[in-house]
């Protein structure tokens, strides 16, 4: 699933009963508010609020939108990039809160098995692992490195998972760093945007 926009919609509204089954409105008002969450990826469908523990489209995953690499973000093995990389951030909680009031995932929500955040196929893959920042001047190539969680740690090459969310680990962290022949030139600036998607692991 691509990023999505996260939409919450709260409807507020007055209404009082007469006696002799006569409607009376009493200062009618009503209010809806409409929040977006840059940086969210979540099913487009919309939760049942009555069953929000169980629906399957009730989850979000929030993520870090933009990530700094420094000189000192070098590695070139994963335990390497997992050990001096600059984390990228995940977390998983539902759209709409629980009975409990909370929006803590819940297994009705995102399956046993949690949420698989993958890398998506890009051509800016160059070799393997190795993934070409843009920038005027040099070469700068950089690495992801998956979850200190996962066993064991990897580099990841287009469509491997970078963090799994679960009930029991709702935030997670996989890591970004420079390769050691990176050439980078003083006072340039090299981007590369990733893209993740969303799954349900079996």
């Amino acid at each position: 699933m691509r990023n999505k926009k996260l939409y919450a919609a709260v409807l507020v509204g007055t209404m009082a009963v007469g006696m002799m089954g006569s409607t009376v409105m009493a200062d009618p008002t009503g209010d809806t508010t409409v929040t977006y969450n840059s940086g969210t990826i979540t099913p487009p469908d919309p939760v049942n609020p009555d069953t929000a523990d169980e629906d399957p489209n009730n989850w979000a995953v929030t993520y870090d939108r933009s990530i700094m690499l420094a000189d000192s973000n070098i590695g070139t093995g994963a335990s390497e990039v997992q050990a001096a990389g600059a984390k990228i951030s995940f977390e998983v909680k539902q759209k709409v809160a629980g009975a409990d009031g909370v929006y803590d995932i819940k297994e009705g929500n995102i399956g046993p098995n949690g949420l698989s955040v993958q890398t998506t196929a890009d051509d800016e893959w160059t070799a393997g692992t190795n993934i070409a920042m843009d920038g005027t001047q040099g070469t700068v190539e950089m690495q992801l490195a998956n979850s200190t969680n996962s066993t064991p740690a990897d580099l990841l090459a287009p469509g491997e998972e970078i963090v799994n969310l679960t009930t029991d680990r709702a935030s997670d962290n996989g890591f970004a760093a420079l390769t050691e022949g990176s050439d980078a030139k003083d006072g340039i600036t090299y981007t590369k945007t990733i893209t993740w998607t969303v799954s349900k692991k079996v």
